[in-house]
């Protein structure tokens, strides 16, 4: 395997190996917020700060309670796309030291690694792409039911789980991992459980913060198990700009893997339209 490209200063285009995945359209060199950007991400948050109240509150209440900002999944992926911190400032000290750790740990086979160690790990990756996509919200102090809590709670499990490997529950919001994969892990590295890591907070975002009510979210979120159209729109953004700035070629095999979903549902002529639409916007 060859070694990894630099940290690029700025990101202004696509890397050569991304052309026809990725949207030349979505990579943005560094800027402020946006007035209206601004505006939706202080929504998150006054979601999330709302989150264990709104479980039982009426729509009608949490319309009012959220300033009537728009928050279904489509508007929740723009802001992503367009104002997580990876597209505000892609050169920024924390990037280059996510991709410092990674580059330490990509290739790392866990079954060499103690309990402590990589449990230590997946909760740093969590708080890092917490920062760099999710706007610090995964992380978020709140009141919960009882008593104070992080929005969502990453439990690490020593042990390997027959069915899957992460999970996400909305009733609880736990972003559960299975650290000693199953039988169906061909490449047992920190990487594997990083692809797994990453699925689960994109299934948490739109979980949380997509509207139930819209009435897209079905195929938006929902289809498919949880798997609908933007999760594969938002899971593909985040793999990407990790490949931009590492290199990683797990991360490019998983990328393709993803890809083939993505174009499953690019396909469907439903669909099409709202893949030009978020990305060329």
């Amino acid at each position: 395997m060859s070694s990894p490209p630099q940290i690029p200063e700025r990101s202004s285009s696509l890397h050569p190996r991304l052309t026809g995945i990725l949207p030349e359209s979505i990579t943005l060199t560094p800027s402020s917020l946006s007035i209206q950007s601004e505006r939706e991400i202080e929504n998150l948050y006054n979601i999330a700060d709302n989150r264990w109240h709104w479980k039982s509150a009426s729509h009608r209440e949490k319309v009012l309670t959220s300033n009537k900002i728009i928050h279904n999944a489509e508007a929740i992926t723009r802001l992503m796309i367009t104002s997580s911190l990876v597209i505000r400032d892609p050169s920024s000290a924390r990037i280059k030291r996510f991709v410092e750790r990674y580059r330490q740990h990509e290739a790392l086979d866990i079954r060499n690694i103690s309990h402590d160690d990589l449990e230590s790990l997946i909760h740093e990756y969590f708080l890092r792409f917490d920062e760099l996509f999710f706007f610090g919200l995964m992380n978020r102090e709140i009141d919960g039911e009882q008593g104070r809590r992080k929005l969502v709670i990453m439990k690490a499990y020593n042990f390997p789980n027959p069915k899957d490997d992460g999970n996400f529950n909305p009733n609880e919001d736990t972003l559960e991992i299975w650290m000693r994969c199953n039988e169906t892990c061909t490449a047992p590295s920190v990487t594997y459980l990083v692809c797994v890591l990453l699925h689960e907070m994109v299934h948490a975002f739109l979980d949380i913060f997509a509207d139930e009510e819209d009435n897209k979210y079905h195929e938006q979120v929902s289809d498919h198990g949880g798997h609908g159209v933007l999760f594969w729109v938002m899971l593909k953004f985040v793999l990407g700009r990790i490949f931009e700035f590492t290199g990683s070629e797990y991360i490019w095999n998983e990328m393709l893997n993803e890809e083939n979903h993505r174009v499953e549902c690019a396909r469907k002529p439903r669909y099409k339209l709202f893949f030009e639409r978020i990305f060329n916007r």
